[in-house]
């Protein structure tokens, strides 16, 4: 029983995954060279930076009740779109409101991802392979931020922030 029995696992668990942490990563890096490209100071981007982390927090629990009510798929799939509508977001406006808001939304969509995932993971992975299941969640999370803040900087110097935003 090693890493390859998990691989059933892939796409139900480590994609949804692995995408969450990719635009994080990304975002980690162009957002906050776009928004001093505009103009805007170090207390503006730690505002927007830190509501990624606020609205993570404040949407855990909320985002535990919705997985036992709505199941982990929808939560999941509901977390991606969040996600993905304010990356949109993102890419159309540099009102620092509007940045703010995205970021909130994002760490929940994040957070939402994240849970749900888990959940999948411990109610479906037999306890002999939950070990090995975590470690590569781990593991697929600090691959992916390495391959996020590398290609997030790139793309930002070859395409621009509202591109980059897009990409995530």
């Amino acid at each position: 029983m090693g890493y390859r029995s998990l691989a059933p696992y892939l796409r139900p668990i480590y994609i949804p995954w692995v995408c969450a942490s990719l635009t994080v990563s990304i975002l980690a890096v162009s957002l906050p060279l776009s928004v001093l490209e505009h103009g805007r100071s170090y207390g503006s981007i730690s505002l927007v930076m830190g509501a990624g982390g606020v609205g993570a927090a404040l949407g855990a629990l909320r985002v535990g009740v919705l997985t036992d009510r709505w199941g982990s798929a929808r939560v999941a799939a509901g977390g991606l779109a969040v996600i993905t509508a304010s990356c949109c977001l993102l890419s159309t406006t540099t009102i620092i409101a509007l940045l703010v808001a995205a970021q909130l939304a994002i760490g929940r969509g994040v957070v939402g991802v994240m849970l749900s995932r888990q959940t999948v993971l411990t109610s479906t992975v037999s306890k002999g392979l939950r070990g090995r299941a975590m470690s590569l969640m781990g593991g697929s999370w600090r691959l992916s931020v390495l391959v996020g803040t590398a290609s997030g900087g790139v793309l930002y110097d070859l395409v621009g922030d509202r591109w980059t935003f897009m990409t995530a």
